[in-house]
């Protein structure tokens, strides 16, 4: 009787003591519920804090076949949760973090990497070593119009050139200089940061005045000024044998620096030209292509028989 009652008495214990480390094991799980490698006093704002002098942290390692793979599953049944997951691409050397729909590459602080299959806005220098070969459109600051005499009996864009009182030099500002319009069937008009006139976006119609306008990119990213080449080259047939200047204007003023002046050879030729410009423009400041006639008495007219104007930040 008296072994049985001890041999109860142990039971009991084991079971109180069971009882208790279980409860042990609760409290602490509930009240530190920080995981520490290689500390006993983990952050306690974090849930794994990892502390080493020399070793690192390995995360799962991918190919970039392996990583797109990933990505198509997590695609197939989208979690919120899943944002942020972080992989090492070994093809590209570089990490990669999910944003719920595409991995983001992570650039490192020097310039780093730049990925060119995803839409990006690159900021400051960077300067490239090797071939820069994007599979899609690399996109500069620029535009374009073009115009070209499709039928010989057309007569070309025909610009009055009228003298009004005075000598007119073209040596000054627009002094006497017309602006050149395109008809809307000869326009070409392609670019990414440019707009025709001050319609804010690219336009089909005919303008009182073609022109160019520059807008530096997002309206809510600051405002960009650059310098832009600006190459113009022409042909026309004058209606008289006077001198003539062309130019190119930022906004109302013909800049002299730009100007061209061209002696008329025949009223039945063609006359061939180019011109280079290297100007500074601010964002909303438009560039046109001016023609002035340097004469001291009459009236005359060149036509112009094919234009080409372009615009290249640099």
């Amino acid at each position: 009787m008296t072994n049985f009652k001890i041999k109860n008495m142990k039971t009991k214990n084991k079971l109180v003591l069971s009882a208790m480390l279980i409860a042990f094991l609760m409290t602490n799980i509930s009240t530190f519920a920080q995981v520490g490698i290689g500390t006993t006093t983990p952050n306690t704002n974090s849930l794994l804090d990892v502390e080493a002098s020399n070793k690192g942290f390995l995360p799962p390692r991918l190919t970039t076949a392996e990583r797109n793979t990933l990505g198509t599953e997590l695609l197939i049944t989208p979690d919120v949760k899943e944002k942020g997951m972080l992989v090492f691409d070994t093809d590209l050397t570089s990490y990669y973090y999910w944003n719920g729909t595409a991995w983001v590459a992570i650039a490192a602080s020097g310039g780093g990497y730049v990925d060119l299959t995803t839409n990006q806005t690159i900021a400051g220098m960077k300067t490239f070593t090797g071939d820069l070969t994007p599979a899609g459109r690399l996109m500069i600051p620029m535009a374009e119009l073009s115009y070209i005499r499709t039928l010989y009996s057309d007569g070309g864009i025909v610009i009055p050139l009228t003298f009004s009182s005075g000598n007119k030099t073209g040596n000054v500002g627009t002094d006497g200089m017309s602006p050149v319009v395109l008809p809307l069937a000869a326009t070409d008009f392609k670019n990414d940061y440019f707009t025709l006139d001050s319609g804010g976006a690219p336009v089909t119609t005919p303008l009182a005045t073609t022109k160019l306008k520059y807008t530096s990119g997002d309206p809510s990213q600051k405002f960009v000024s650059r310098y832009f080449h600006i190459a113009l080259s022409f042909s026309f047939t004058p209606s008289a044998i006077d001198t003539y200047v062309f130019g190119v204007s930022r906004n109302t003023i013909v800049m002299d620096s730009s100007k061209l002046f061209l002696k008329g050879a025949n009223t039945n030729d063609k006359q061939s030209s180019a011109m280079h410009v290297f100007l500074w423009l601010n964002d909303g400041d438009e560039i046109g292509f001016s023609v002035g006639r340097i004469a001291t008495t009459g009236s005359g007219s060149i036509a112009l028989n094919s234009f080409n104007f372009v615009a290249i930040g640099m």
